[in-house]
């Protein structure tokens, strides 16, 4: 699974993790959806696993760091979860993180997604 900010939340579950019509590219023109100043195009691998016990499904995932270099990425609002293996659907919505308010990360500022001890649980 990959994750990556974005700007319309919208445009991704109605066109996939890419929007807009684009591929794993997320809807929005801004270097975070673009894969500039330090955001790579398409978001970053989660390196989730996941282990089931006694009916209950654990996925974890590991934080991801964001770093602006050269100059600012956003404004988002969204961090959103997205499987980039499937060819159909491409790039199916798992999930997504909204932060409430649009958010620029400015050059040399570090964004993280943290994830805690797991991503999600089912039982």
């Amino acid at each position: 699974m990959v994750i990556g900010p974005r700007s319309d939340l919208e445009a991704e579950a109605a066109g996939g993790a890419g929007g807009a019509g684009t591929s794993g590219n997320g809807g929005g023109a801004n270097a975070a959806t673009n894969g500039q100043n330090g955001y790579p195009a398409g978001g970053a691998d989660i390196q989730n696993d996941c282990s089931e016990t006694g009916g209950t499904l654990t996925v974890t995932a590991q934080d991801v760091v964001f770093t602006a270099s050269g100059g600012s990425f956003g404004p988002f609002r969204y961090a959103v979860i997205y499987n980039d293996t499937p060819t159909s659907p491409a790039d199916p919505l798992v999930g997504w993180y909204d932060y409430g308010s649009s958010i620029t990360v400015l050059d040399g500022e570090t964004f993280t997604v943290d994830f805690g001890s797991s991503l999600l649980t089912l039982s």
